[in-house]
């Protein structure tokens, strides 16, 4: 359940673009009759001012039922275009997916008297221990196989490698055997 009374999702035109993108305003009321109302005398939203301002007219596309959830979710697909019937020949529908409903609300466990820990969503400490310990078990029987049949196929390691010289470094000039005589 929504923590939003319903009301309606409403989706106005722009005759003209308000700027170079701006050609459409969806908004939600729970009375859309005033809402237009305050729209038309450029309140209630900062775009609907600057159309009053600017002279631009606009009217009422379409509505839906719902929510505000519903309206962030119809707002979060950004393309009230494809949802206008006069910029659209066939407007898409708002039937499925998330904008369809309003966004369910989280659910809360609710509080059990039998809980083990003092509030939900925290572990059970025991449990998480037993759960290391099996963890650790394996990883020990697994490390004590794998040094068994290191130990059976008697496998030698060896020795490491001097290291090579630096790259630019000079070699060490070689030394020459005198002979005496």
């Amino acid at each position: 359940m929504s923590r939003h009374p319903v009301g309606t999702v409403y989706l106005l035109h722009f005759d003209q673009p308000v700027s170079d993108h701006a050609r459409h305003y969806l908004g939600w009321a729970s009375d859309l009759a005033a809402r237009l109302e305050a729209h038309s005398e450029g309140r209630g939203a900062r775009l609907m001012e600057v159309c009053k301002e600017r002279g631009i007219s606009w009217h009422l596309a379409r509505t839906w039922e719902g929510t505000r959830d519903r309206e962030r979710a119809i707002k979060d697909r950004a393309e009230s275009p494809r949802l206008c019937p006069d910029c659209t020949l066939s407007p898409k529908p708002v039937a499925t997916g998330r904008s369809a409903a309003a966004r369910p609300e989280p659910k809360t466990p609710a509080p059990d008297p039998n809980m083990p820990w003092p509030w939900p969503g925290r572990p059970d400490v025991e449990a998480v221990a037993n759960g290391y310990a099996e963890y650790q078990g394996l990883v020990d029987a697994l490390e004590t196989k794998w040094r068994a049949e290191a130990a059976a196929a008697r496998i030698e390691v060896p020795a490491p490698r001097l290291p090579e010289p630096e790259a630019g470094a000079p070699e060490p000039e070689p030394e020459l055997e005198l002979e005496a005589g």
